[in-house]
């Protein structure tokens, strides 16, 4: 973007730069650059390029950019005339193959297009790695074929589908100029204060005609026309002199003045080419022009601020509200919301209203965004819907099952149907862990290991464990021997060993009363129930426990009808009168 400063600079530096080379256009032809003055060849110069397919004169620095074609890769370079020095711009044109270049002096931005989409490469500084390019506009199924700039004011002119439009450099306020007619359009070119182009019927050899027309598509006129001759022409270039015009198959182009009446006897002046160069025609042709032509005009007319005025003390514009940039050019709106429609407010300012499913200051967020915080997100009716993991539940699954759901510490986890389940401590019971024990409390041996807490019962050689199993239809209390790992039920005259699926008694406390005289007392812990064939089912079993040698105690069974301890010791179910009962302050099983 132009600054006030800058404008005058530009006209310095562009006298600065001349070069004692008079010429009127150059012209690309294979990888060689030839510059013609009034139809003669001035000089020929061969930059480090394949093929050069594309270029355009940058009167500020006096140089000729141009794009290299190599195996569908594209680079930019620069010649200058002066110094006659190449330098890369580009190296590579990020991966996509563009047809048609042009170039900006005053942003330094090359712009270049893949047959849908317009882009702009910065050029200001030598790029040593790929670059892909900022999108200006996608004319999504609309095939564009030529694209120019008009540097002084701002603006990029293109050919789509046989229509010329423009737009701001920034790709903003797109319009349609000049309507497709029908007619074959291309070689648009920009001059001083008109745009120029050819309009023909057929692409190759035919009747066409030079048409220029006003910066806004009024005003429109026929420069020539020739319906005679089977040339054709695809490219077009203006200099302060001359409109020149040629035909990439042809080694030769055509030039004529450019204030030239639009009469049948005005003729063009054919120009031969070198023919030397080992091409068949011309790559493109760019004309030589001076800045100054359009800026002088721009600065008197007060139009170099586009959207403002200049500030009256220092080289700069004062934009009107709803636009910024150095020249006032860009609007605020400009790529701003990037999902939804801007408008400026009151005090200039953009504002979005987003397209469904997206928010955000720039609707640059989806609804979607954090909204689940464990489960996947949809959009339904335009808000987002959630379907939560195992597990979670919640507007936002943000709710866990297992969250507060078992108390006194007990721990959570999911099962199979995704549902809590408590493992609770060895103090508390219930499906939540609500519920105290109070005394004792059965649990199931796990991988050979004791559970905590577990009531000594008697002693033989080693500690023995108070334990139970079903057996014969009735659950039945015994001992547990940690040593041999079995478990031990007293039933029928026999002491029955039991491998796995018994449990032991656990607990705090344990109190053991002395029972004689047939009394078993009112709180003796009830530790089974009698079953089977050969028993009374429904009974409650007591745990007891009875010395039966010296210093060996065993636990067993006691039964109510009977007033008897049976023990299971040494294969054998024994019985005993006088033995001890486990008891606790509230009966429970």
């Amino acid at each position: 973007m132009y600054k006030m400063q800058f404008v005058l600079i530009l006209i310095v530096l562009y006298a600065g730069f001349t070069h004692s080379l008079t010429w009127d256009i150059v012209v690309a032809r294979s990888n060689n650059l030839e510059f013609y003055n009034e139809g003669a060849l001035v000089y020929s110069a061969t930059p480090a390029a394949h093929r050069i397919n594309w270029i355009s004169y940058d009167p500020v620095h006096n140089r000729v950019l141009f794009a290299d074609q190599h195996d569908k890769d594209n680079s930019a370079s620069s010649f200058d005339i002066a110094t006659e020095k190449t330098q890369s711009l580009i190296k590579k044109i990020g991966n996509r193959y563009l047809t048609r270049f042009t170039y900006d002096p005053a942003t330094e931005l090359l712009f270049g297009t893949d047959n849908n989409t317009l882009y702009s490469f910065p050029t200001k500084s030598a790029c040593a790695n790929e670059v892909n390019g900022n999108l200006v506009i996608d004319f999504e199924t609309t095939v564009l074929r030529e694209v120019a700039v008009d540097s002084c004011r701002g603006y990029i002119y293109w050919i789509a589908d046989n229509i010329i439009g423009k737009a701001r450099i920034d790709g903003s306020e797109l319009e349609s100029i000049i309507d497709g007619d029908g007619m074959v359009k291309q070689g648009l070119t920009i001059g001083a204060d008109k745009i120029y182009w050819i309009e023909s019927q057929e692409y190759i050899n035919g009747a066409f005609s030079i048409e220029t027309a006003d910066l806004n598509g009024h005003n429109r006129r026929t420069l020539y026309s020739d319906i005679e001759s089977d040339s054709s022409a695809d490219k077009l270039t203006v200099s302060n002199r001359f409109i020149s015009w040629g035909n990439s198959n042809e080694n030769f182009y055509w030039q004529l003045p450019k204030n030239s009446p639009n009469t049948t006897d005005t003729k063009p002046n054919k120009i031969l080419m070198n023919t030397t160069t080992p091409s068949c025609g011309s790559q493109d042709i760019a004309a030589n022009y001076k800045i100054s032509d359009c800026l002088s005009a721009l600065i008197d007319a007060n139009l170099f601020c586009v959207n403002g005025t200049k500030d009256s003390e220092e080289p700069r514009c004062d934009c009107i509200p709803g636009y910024t940039g150095e020249r006032c050019d860009v609007s605020v709106c400009h790529n701003y919301c990037l999902q939804g429609d801007c408008s400026v407010s009151a005090n200039g300012e953009p504002n979005c209203r987003c397209n469904a499913g997206k928010t955000g200051e720039r609707c640059d967020v989806s609804v979607c965004h954090n909204y689940c915080l464990h489960g996947e997100c949809s959009i339904v009716a335009d808000e987002p819907s959630c379907r939560c993991d195992a597990g979670y539940s919640g507007k936002r699954c943000e709710v866990y099952a297992c969250d507060d759901y078992c108390l006194h510490d007990g721990v959570c986890s999911l099962n199979n149907n995704s549902e809590p389940v408590c493992r609770c401590t060895e103090r508390y019971s219930g499906e939540r862990c609500s519920v105290f024990r109070r005394g004792y409390h059965w649990l199931p041996m796990v991988d050979g290991e004791l559970p905590p807490n577990a009531i000594i019962g008697g002693y033989d050689n080693e500690d023995i464990y108070i334990a139970r199993a079903y057996h014969k239809g009735s659950l039945c209390p015994g001992k547990y021997v940690k040593s041999l790992g079995n478990a031990y039920v007293p039933w029928g005259g026999a002491e029955h060993y039991v491998t796995e699926d018994f449990e032991i008694l656990c607990g705090f406390n344990a109190t053991w009363v002395n029972v004689n005289s047939n009394f078993i007392p009112d709180n003796a812990f009830i530790g089974g129930r009698t079953g089977g064939d050969d028993e009374i089912g429904g009974e409650p079993l007591y745990v007891c426990r009875a010395e039966v040698e010296i210093d060996k105690v065993v636990c067993g069974k006691a039964y109510g009808r009977s007033h008897l301890c049976y023990l299971p010791y040494d294969g054998s179910e024994k019985r005993y009168s006088t033995y001890e009962v486990l008891v606790v302050p509230n009966d429970e099983i």
